[in-house]
This record gives structure tokens, sequence and C-alpha cells, in this order.
């Protein structure tokens, strides 16, 4: 008779440890415990925790000693091996492999076990195109058939297994796709280790193409040039000249192959690329079509960086791997170039291409820094010509620049915290150096300061040298760059005997706006390419006059051996404010150009001693001065008279003044004298320091009162003369003192009339006289000192 669950209780000792059960009727008990962690193996039994139920007296334990139960703790999942069929070669991993439709497909399988096995093993297959039943081309779940085999339970270790006969005689390269399932004794499955596969193309263990086996090849017109959109093999190397050709450390480059593979690029076992051909595993990688998996030994000195492919035809693939060589890669100028190879693994066969010489390459791994710009940075500076420059004793100057590969003169891209560059000089007889580290982007910049003497040679080579560079790489010195320490400052010279009109002695103010000046430098080492740069500015009672500086440039138009260099050029003087020229007048000239050495001109023509020639005033004064009027100012209605005006010219430059004779009548209009009708205006000539010019006029009255006559200068525009009516230049002149009458009857007096033909005939007289004498006298010009020798040929 069995107790009810009222009358005992139960519990289970495991490895010590108490976990109360669940008592249940005719003397049952159960109950669900989570093993404890972390142990391998527990012993367990069960244990009475109390006899007889409420108000029961007398009952007893009488279960007596239980041996317990060893239990090992099983954490590791079993193990599935790869698939694998037979070979003539023996077992071969069959996922991605070719297999033969006429032969029944039977896979083998390795499993593993470390507690104990299950009592079987599942394969399930799907086959494409013939297992599709929706016809969707996915390998759906419920799609699989599979096969059952009995493996030997409860056993440890390893146990191989063969599955047979799986018909794929109907399959033409098409797919099939394996997976396995089953569990050990402790209900732990082969996925839960990660093996065994699942349902789906991209869960399969194993994929397998039935076809008939062909054996790959390469693909390509120009088989091993390397060149062309349809090349067999590529590699993108680097060169300068199109003779010799680098791969650079450092840097990603690109290898390319065509292969003609009718079962499909995924089947090819492993592409092997040799870049500097067999004998050692330098630039070696490898490629699995199947698995995409992409490697290289560890020795290889090359990376591996990514893989592509492209499907040139139905059977042709490309494929392009991209890669970089370390900076460790062992290669010395005296080193042969590396000639590619490759080796093609497909199943059981393999191919290997010629070597690929005319995919040749060298690496370029020597450096050189090269000076790209030296910079003045001591005042004055001098302006920087690429990676020369001259400079004074003492100055301090920088050089920056880029590390560049020597062989194909690409900038280095990958550079190391240590790399550096040092700059070094020859100077007198010591060596003076300074460096700098090279920054990310490979570039740098090296400060130097020169001795504060002069040196032996003014010029000096400047040398630049790789310091820590990377790896295995070679450098090689540069000595591009130079500087020029110029002590000696140049000199100007004003040679009045090669150039006495253009020596800047004299400046005529007629001329100002287009001065010819040479200036001679002496300077051996160098002045700056292209023109001289000039200043000046007027000068009177030795002070500047304000408003007056400027500037200008005169072009080189010969250098010599003897560091003589002849500037000549047209200056224009002028002062750009408005100026009266004044006796005493100069002109202060000096250079502004330095030598290369940004040294100024020292001595005469320098900033601090200009050149200044004198300001002699030539200028056009012509002018009027008077005027006579005849036979009379009186004149009857009707009357003809004439009026004589002078000129003269006291300035040293000839000139002439156009100028006619008008009435402005009452309305303000002009009326030209019958004169300046008939013949237009008088073109007045002034020699230089003339006088008394005459020029002539009439003028016939028309009505009684003071006629408003004015004598106005004009000037020829476009062959049309116009003349001043608003007197804008202020050089018009108004003859005054004319009154005009109106005719009267003649006294009849007789006496009176005798008086009145005695003073007629006497003022006529004296009028004649006056006439005669004025008229010899302005006829007589006179001149300056420069114009007597012309004195007989300017009369009127």
């Amino acid at each position: 008779m069995r107790p009810q669950s009222s009358d005992f209780s139960v519990a289970l000792d495991i490895s010590g440890a108490i976990y109360p059960l669940q008592a249940g009727e005719d003397g049952t008990f159960s109950g669900v415990i989570q093993s404890p962690s972390g142990i391998t193996e527990m012993s367990i039994s069960p244990l009475l925790i109390s006899v007889g139920g409420p108000g029961s007296n007398g009952a007893l334990d009488s279960t007596g000693q239980i041996s317990p139960v060893e239990v090992v703790i099983d954490s590791n999942p079993p193990v599935a091996g790869p698939f694998e069929v037979q070979t003539p070669v023996g077992l071969q991993f069959v996922d991605g492999m070719v297999v033969d439709p006429t032969v029944p497909l039977s896979p083998y399988v390795t499993i593993s076990e470390d507690e104990a096995r299950g009592e079987s093993i599942t394969l399930w297959y799907w086959r494409s195109g013939l297992d599709d039943t929706n016809g969707d081309g996915i390998a759906d779940e419920n799609e699989y058939l599979s096969q059952q085999k009995d493996l030997s339970v409860g056993l440890t270790g390893q146990q191989q297994i063969q599955f047979t006969g799986i018909d794929v005689s109907e399959l033409d390269n098409e797919l099939i796709h394996l997976y396995l399932e089953g569990s050990d004794w402790a209900g732990l499955t082969y996925q839960d280790g990660g093996t065994g596969g699942g349902p789906g193309a991209e869960n399969s263990w194993a994929s397998i193409v039935v076809a008939e086996d062909v054996l790959v090849g390469f693909a390509g017109v120009g088989l091993g040039t390397g060149s062309g959109a349809s090349s067999t093999f590529g590699l993108d190397r680097e060169t300068q000249d199109n003779i010799d050709f680098y791969l650079l450390p450092g840097s990603e480059h690109t290898f390319s192959v065509r292969l003609d593979e009718p079962n499909g690029f995924h089947t090819i076992d492993n592409i092997t690329v040799f870049l500097c051909g067999y004998g050692n595993d330098q630039g070696v990688f490898s490629y699995s079509p199947y698995s995409s998996t992409l490697w290289s030994p560890d020795d290889s000195m090359l990376t591996p960086i990514g893989a592509t492919t492209e499907q040139v035809t139905s059977t042709v693939t490309e494929l392009r791997v991209t890669f970089e060589l370390s900076w460790d890669f062992l290669f010395d100028d005296d080193d042969f170039d590396c000639k590619p190879r490759v080796l093609v693994e497909d199943g059981l066969e393999q191919i290997e291409s010629p070597v690929l010489s005319s995919l040749s390459w060298r690496l370029d791994n020597t450096l050189a820094a090269v000076p790209e710009i030296a910079e003045d940075l001591t005042p004055p500076l001098v302006e920087p010509d690429g990676p020369n420059l001259y400079l004074g004793q003492g100055d301090q100057f920088s050089v920056s620049g880029a590390v560049y590969h020597q062989g194909t003169g690409i900038r280095l891209a990958e550079t190391t915290t240590d790399l550096a560059v040092s700059l070094s000089v020859q100077y007198g007889g010591g060596k003076y150096e300074s460096s700098a580290l090279v920054d990310s982007e490979g570039n740098f910049t090296i400060v130097m300061t020169l001795p504060d003497f002069p040196p032996v040679e003014p010029e000096m080579a400047l040398t630049t040298s790789i310091i820590n560079g990377p790896g295995n790489s070679h450098s090689i010195d540069n000595d591009e760059a130079s500087v020029t320490v110029d002590t000696t400052p140049p000199t100007a010279l004003f040679n009045l005997k090669d150039f006495p009109d253009s020596s800047l002695t004299v400046i005529e103010t007629h001329t100002m706006d287009s001065v010819t000046v040479t200036v001679t430098i002496m300077e051996k080492i160098g002045m700056f390419d292209g023109p001289l740069e000039v200043s000046w500015e007027m000068v009177r009672n030795e002070q500047p006059v304000l408003g007056t500086e400027n500037s200008g440039s005169l072009p080189l138009i010969s250098s010599d051996e003897d560091g003589r260099h002849i500037y000549q050029g047209q200056l224009d003087f002028t002062p750009e404010v408005e100026t009266q020229y004044q006796e005493g007048d100069k002109v202060s000239f000096w250079i502004t150009s330095t030598d290369k050495a940004a040294n100024p001109v020292v001595g005469l023509g320098g900033p601090d001693n200009p050149r200044t020639p004198s300001l002699r005033i030539v200028d056009f004064l012509g002018q009027y001065t008077r005027e006579v009027v005849t036979p009379t100012k009186s004149p009857y209605v009707g009357e003809t008279i004439e009026i004589v005006t002078y000129w003269e010219n006291p300035g040293k430059l000839e000139g002439t003044i156009s100028v006619g004779l008008y009435e402005q009548k009452s309305d303000g209009s002009w009326q030209p004298s019958i004169s300046t009708l008939l013949n237009g205006p008088e073109d007045v000539y002034l020699p230089p320091g003339s006088s008394s010019v005459k020029a002539n006029f009439e003028y016939q009255t028309w009505q009684r009162g003071q006629p408003v006559l004015v004598l106005v200068v004009g000037e020829y525009v476009n062959g049309n003369w116009e003349g001043d009516f608003d007197n804008s230049n202020y050089q018009n002149v108004e003859i005054s003192g004319i009154e005009v009458s109106s005719a009267t009857s003649v006294d009849q007096s007789g006496e009176a009339t005798i008086w009145l033909i005695g003073a007629l005939m006497l003022i006529i007289s004296l009028m004649g006289v006056a006439f005669y004498v004025l008229r010899r006298a302005g006829e007589d010009y006179y001149y300056d000192e420069e114009w007597e020798e012309d004195e007989g040929d300017s009369e009127n």
C-alpha cells in the first residue's frame, strides 16, 4: 500500500545541496531542478524529509541506505565535420566541388562527441530543379528530402558515417544543398555547436555542383600582356618613363586575372598569385572563390585588402584583388625585377600561368626629401624663388618640401611618427645642420640660421636627407636647393659718358611726362629679374613737395658677366597734384629695388642718397601786351579802323596763339570783325623770348557808341577753329576806348575851316611818324641767349 501525498515530503540531495521535490499520489514524487553551473559531475539521491501526515503517530522512515546516482554534466554539443566524397586520391571535401552526375552521391561525414553520442543522425538534401516543388528557385525547408543513419549510442570520440544513393543523374550543372540534424544524449544538437548547417542555400553545410567537370583555363585576349580591356592579367604599376615600372610599399595596388570556368567561378578551389615569382612567400596571396576568402602567408610582406569579381561572359570571370605591400618587403636596387605568376587549383587539377614578364616590377622603396620652396625669415624679406634663396649673413630661413618615392616621383602616402628630414649646408669650414619631423601628408618644413660671418664662396648647396625611414626603405640625398649669401650691396651709376641725355642731370618741365632715364647697377651676384623699381618726388627749398611722390620702373636692357646691369625707360615725372614750377625746384630720384639678398642700393641713387636733377622751367608764356588803333579811336559810323595788337613770349618754349577779333552785341551774340570774317583768325607765332609780335585786325563801325571788341583766343579742333568765347582760359582781351560818332555838318566859318584843316594835317603827319616808328620797333624781336643766333630769321 502506498502513502498519500500528504503523508510524506521528499527532497533531492545533489552533491550535498538539498532541493525540495513535489509529493504525488500513491507515493510518487517529482520535480524540475536546474543543474548547478560550473561543475562537470554531480551525485544525486532522494531524501525523505518527513513521514506521516498531520496527527499521525508512530510513522517511521524505512528507506534504508540508497546508493547515489553519479551524473556527468554534458555542456559540449556534438560536432559535425565537413562533407567529403571519395575520389581517386581519397576523401576530399565536397563543399563547392563539381561531382559527376552519372554516379550517385554518397557523402561522408565525421562526427565528434566528447560525452555520449546520440542514437542517429539525419542528412537533409535539396536538389536544384528536381526538389524545388514550388519552382521559385529557393531551397525551402519543406522541400528537403532526408536519409537517417544510426550511431553507436553512448560512445565518445569520432564516428564516420556514409550516406548513399542520392540520385543526381537529372542535374545538369545544378546545385545540391546538404545539411545535418541530430543530437547527443544530453539533447545538444550539432547546430548548438555551430556545425551541421541548416535549410536554405545560405545555411548549407555543403553545396555541390553536379556537372561534367571541365578544367578551368585562363581567358582573355592578349595573354600575359597586362594591358588593355581584354587582358588576361593586369597589375596597376607606376612609372615615370614607361621603362621602369614600380609598386609602392604602403600604397594600394590591384592584380587582376580572367578565368574561364564553365562550371562556375565558385567551383574553383583556390587562386594563388606569386607577385615575385616562385621561391619564397614574399608577395604571395591566395583567394578561394567558393568561400570568397582572401589570405596571405605570414611572411608574405603583403596585406590583402579586398577582392571583387566581374562576370565578363557566361563562363569568364575577372578577379581583382587589392593589396598593399609592406615597407619590410626586402628589395634592393641590385635585385632583379619581380615577375608575377598565377597558380589555379580546381579539384584534383591545377594550371599555372607563364612567367608574366610584361608585368615585371620593382619596389619603389627609395625615398628622397625634395625641397620645393625656400623662404627668408629675416627682414628685409626676400621673395622666394623656388628652392633657391639669396640671403645675408646671419639670416634665418626655412626650406619646405615633401618626401617622394625616387623611382616614380610620387609623394609618400604613408608616414611614420619618427620619420624626419635633415637639412645641411657646408658654410665656410664647417657643416651646419637642422632637422624636422615629416607630417602625416609627407610634408616637412625645416628652419635654419646662417652663421654671422661671410662664407668663402657665396653660393652653397642645401642638402636634404631622410632620417628614420620606414621599414627596409632606402634614401638618397637631395641637393636641388641652394642658398647664396650676398654681403655686398649694389651701387648705381649715372653714366654721363655713355648716356649723357638720360642720366638725370637736368629735367625740362615741358618734357616731364616723357623723360628717358638710364641707370647702371653694379651687382655681381645678382639683381632680381625684371625691371628696376624707382621712386621720386619734387623738392623745393630742400624740402619735399607734398603730394608729388610717385614711383615707376625701368626695363632691363642688358647685363654682362662683370655684374653691370643697364636699365633704361621712359618715366613721367609730372606731379599728380597741380603744381606751379619755381626756379630752384628739383626732383629727388632714388632706387627702391634690392639685389636678390634684399640689400638696398648704396651711394648715389640709393634710398639714403637720392639723385637730384634740377628742374629747368621751359614754358610757353605767350600773352597780349598792347594795341594801337588807327586812324582814330573816335571814328564815324561806317568808317574802318585798324587795330594793331602786340604779343610777347618771355618763356623758353615756342608756341602759337590763334586769335580773332569779335564784337559782342547787345543780345550777347558774337560778330566777327571784317578782317576775321574774311581771313579767319590770326595765328601768332611766338618764338622763345620774343616781344612786340604784331597781329593786325580791321573793324568797320556800324553804329554809334562804344563797341565791345574782344580778342578771342581759340584753338583748332579736328581742323576747325573754336573760339573760347566764355574766356574759360582767361586769355581773351577786350579792346576799349573806341567811341563811334555820327557824321555832322562841317562849320561854314572859313577861319574855323582853316584851323580845322591845319589841325588835321598836323595830326596826320604826327600819326604817320609815330606809325613808322612803332612799325620799325615791332619788327625787332628779341630773344634770350638760346635764340640770339636765330634773330635774323625772326623778323615779321
